[in-house]
């Protein structure tokens, strides 16, 4: 119960965030002497797709915890990983550079909402890795390898403590001082259930590297029970 209560406060974080950042500008727009309609339309538009989306992260998670069956669908990640990039985005206070190097033919059979809140995670805490860092840039990339579809994350920050290496991925283990902890689990969770896995490894050239595998579309194990 703690654990679930734990990732629903995670994993809503953000479209929360994204929904108190909207209201502000569209507050701010109003208080302007000529009113931008055109603005104040597309800060309305943003807030419902965020309450939106807050309502299919708790749909999603309730139907993986309770053992119904997910809604996949056959998609190119790309456009997950550049919607993904941007709302990651929202909040962070700080100056980075976001990078994307993707395959154009890759198919994946995912639950769109669930895969798209790991890609966030992982990109939000690549930003974060970065805070303290001379040098603020995220590569992302997508590749095949061996039947499998892998989308990686490396950033230029100071990569993964050694006593996190072989636990970064358990619940309730966190490098940041108010991190729940669950994040990566979670993330973990997700990736197995489409019959993947992800992997954390530190660059030689400084920085961290988290890189998700999942079966191609057609390939044994796309669609797991």
């Amino acid at each position: 119960m703690g654990a679930m209560a734990a990732t629903l406060g995670h994993e809503l974080n953000q479209p929360l965030a994204a929904i108190s950042n909207y209201v502000a500008g569209t507050r701010r727009a109003l208080a302007k002497p000529a009113l931008d309609t055109q603005l104040l339309e597309s800060g309305l538009a943003a807030i419902e797709q965020s309450a939106d989306r807050a309502g299919r992260i708790i749909r999603s998670l309730r139907d993986m915890t309770s053992g119904s069956a997910v809604k996949r669908q056959m998609l190119n990640p790309n456009p997950l990983i550049h919607e993904a990039a941007s709302l990651a985005m929202l909040g962070i206070d700080m100056a980075v550079a976001a990078r994307f190097d993707l395959a154009e033919d890759i198919l994946v059979t995912v639950d769109p909402i669930q895969i798209q809140q790991v890609l966030i995670n992982l990109i939000k805490n690549a930003f974060e890795a970065m805070r303290d860092s001379a040098r603020r840039e995220v590569a992302i990339s997508t590749y095949v390898v061996e039947g499998e579809a892998r989308i990686r994350v490396d950033d230029s920050g100071h990569g993964i403590a050694p006593e996190l290496r072989d636990s970064i991925f358990e619940s309730f283990v966190s490098s940041k001082p108010d991190g729940m902890g669950v994040g990566l689990s979670v993330s973990r969770t997700i990736v197995e259930a489409h019959g993947g896995s992800i992997s954390a490894w530190n660059r030689e050239t400084g920085g961290a590297s988290f890189c998700v595998a999942l079966p191609l579309a057609g390939e044994a194990g796309s669609v797991p029970n």
